[in-house]
């Protein structure tokens, strides 16, 4: 990954905005696609891998917190920290995850559903993020590892349920929100710390 740079996120986020901007015009013509079966088995897949995910790299991220200094949580080269074992594992399949997350997108065209423009500017800087904190072996890497495994594990599965219509009465969907704007303010607090301790320390 470190060899080839941006090579291929870039090349994926061109082909994904080709796809954002030309699919809705080719699929203006044609009859929308069903694919409910298909919407279901592909969110259920993404909700347990984003599970197993979280099972490898959250209990990982709290025993840090509990132990460390936060400065050594966030400054700490991740290959040491937790690059060499099964976090280590979960953490590049999540980096490398964020290609064929684009495929969300996809059902939508196909579907003929509104695609809005937070859902693919959300895709296209997650995906170039997540590869440049890879490729940059950023040590902060892990808290957004493990908060964004942990509210995937959920969405997706709530959007399994949704596609399937099993979803209870009783659930507040409102917490899936809470989750994703939740996850954000922790992410951005942690980039503004990141960036004091840049200035504090000069480097």
């Amino acid at each position: 990954m470190q060899r080839n740079n941006y090579v291929l996120p870039v090349i994926c986020v061109a082909a994904y905005l080709l796809l954002c901007f030309v699919g809705p015009s080719v699929m203006s013509s044609r009859k929308a696609f069903g694919l409910e079966k298909s919407l279901a088995a592909w969110n259920l897949f993404l909700a347990v891998f984003s599970a197993y995910g979280a099972i490898r790299t959250v209990p990982h991220m709290l025993h840090r917190i509990a132990t460390l200094p936060f400065e050594q949580t966030v400054c700490e080269h991740p290959y040491s920290a937790y690059g060499a074992g099964a976090c280590g594992l979960a953490s590049v399949l999540f980096i490398l995850s964020k290609i064929p997350e684009l495929v969300d997108t996809v059902f939508i065209v196909l579907r003929k559903k509104p695609l809005i423009f937070l859902h693919w500017y959300h895709h296209v800087t997650v995906l170039i993020f997540c590869w440049n904190s890879y490729v940059t072996t950023a040590g902060a890497g892990l808290y957004f590892i493990s908060m964004n495994y942990t509210v995937h594990a959920v969405m997706y599965f709530y959007y399994f349920m949704q596609a399937v219509k099993m979803v209870p009465r009783w659930f507040p969907s409102w917490l899936i929100t809470l989750m994703q704007i939740s996850q954000m303010i922790v992410g951005t607090g942690i980039v503004c710390a990141l960036s004091l301790i840049h200035i504090s320390q000069g480097i």
